[in-house]
């Protein structure tokens, strides 16, 4: 997966308790910050949201600063009953060109040949 500068990011995580496996929710809002090109971007914020018990989503905005072969990583910290945990949520790089790009150039190149 890609991501294009300034587009938003949407990544789910779940906790449990480790004793049950059960899902619950942590003992506080868990945090989630960006590492891009292995450092942490102390100027991204994350934005995590609790969907239901459980369940979270974190998203944020792909800074516009970021440029093509960076490589990204979103991180999430919770702690359930009294347990400390990390995940990585998403990995992805930076482009600046999607598939979708080209085959709308394919069809703008089209339509000025059929215009001719």
């Amino acid at each position: 997966m890609a991501y294009k500068p300034s587009q938003v990011f949407y990544g789910t995580f779940s906790t449990i308790r480790v004793d049950t496996f059960a899902l619950t929710d942590a003992d506080a809002l868990p945090t989630a910050y960006v590492k891009k090109n292995g450092t942490t971007d102390g100027a991204v914020t994350v934005t995590v949201t609790n969907l239901e018990t459980g369940r979270y989503q974190a998203t944020f905005t792909v800074p516009s600063g970021y440029v093509a072969g960076d490589d990204v990583e979103v991180i999430a910290t919770a702690t359930v009953n009294s347990v400390v945990g990390k995940i990585s949520i998403g990995k992805f790089l930076i482009d600046t060109k999607y598939v979708s790009d080209a085959y709308q150039i394919i069809d703008d190149v089209q339509a000025l040949v059929i215009a001719k």
